[in-house]
């Protein structure tokens, strides 16, 4: 659970911590495969947060 929390962190910190926001072709080149991941980070999400919610609900 702690490395899919971290996971979860780490791919958080990639879309709120832009190092050059101005730089976004490969976003409006390919939306799709950006869809496609974001949808899958936000089913991972959602099952971490079960996981967290139902396992130890002390954290």
């Amino acid at each position: 659970m702690k490395a899919d929390l971290h996971t979860l962190r780490k791919y958080r910190n990639k879309w709120v911590h832009v190092d050059c926001p101005w730089e976004d072709e490969e976003l409006l080149a390919n939306p799709k495969a950006i869809e496609r991941e974001l949808e899958e980070m936000a089913f991972f999400s959602v099952r971490a947060l079960r996981r967290t919610i139902y396992e130890n609900q002390w954290i």
